[in-house]
């Protein structure tokens, strides 16, 4: 039985530990096929990165294959700023 409890022990500890990085990942990342608009105007990832969680009034996604400048999107992130 005690063996039973620290197996799962384990494995529950293990599981979270690959689930917490690979959100740390994503967290640091920006895909580069993603398109990402601030205002209506197609923003770089430096831009989206500097960005205030507390700025933005709404965010829409899209996941829908698009092109823009003849560059292919696999995805659209709408994001409205509030109004100063």
């Amino acid at each position: 039985m005690r063996k039973l409890i620290l197996s799962i022990a384990v494995v529950f500890s293990l599981s979270s530990y690959g689930q917490t990085n690979s959100a740390e990942k994503t967290k640091e990342i920006l895909p580069e096929d993603i398109a990402v608009f601030i205002d209506s105007n197609l923003a770089k990832s430096e831009v989206v990165k500097s960005l205030n969680p507390n700025d933005i009034e709404s965010m829409n996604v899209i996941k829908r294959d698009t092109i823009i400048d003849s560059k292919k999107y696999k995805g659209q992130i709408f994001i409205k700023l509030k109004k100063k």
